[in-house]
């Protein structure tokens, strides 16, 4: 969850989820930062709607037992009203992750046409 909500237009904002209100082609920029971690694993990471990964934002990577990581992009897509979107990770074993210091998630949904 956000410590601060910014403004707002045309969306639902929810627990660690943005609602689209108004369909149409939208900006979706995305950042994650993942620290170190204790054992050498992959991670994928990236934009989903409702459960499913926006197959353009979906990234993996070889996390680091010396140095954290970042998974970032800038992508266009055409939503719906009532599509939710979510920034998410999964991995193919379990592991624990941690969150590099100072601003280490975001996802901003920016509406560009109708």
């Amino acid at each position: 969850m956000l410590a601060d909500t910014m403004p707002s237009a045309d969306v639902t904002l929810g627990t660690n989820a943005v609602t689209i209100v108004t369909p149409g082609v939208y900006e979706v920029n995305y950042y994650l930062a993942v620290g170190t971690v204790l054992t050498a694993v992959s991670l994928s990471a990236g934009v989903r709607i409702a459960t499913t990964f926006i197959p353009s934002t979906f990234q993996t990577r070889l996390l680091s037992l010396t140095s954290g990581i970042v998974f970032q992009g800038s992508v266009l897509v055409t939503l719906a009203a009532g599509d939710s979107l979510n920034l998410a990770a999964t991995a193919l074993v379990t592991i624990g992750v941690s969150l590099s210091d100072g601003v280490n998630a975001s996802l901003t949904v920016k509406k560009v046409s109708i």
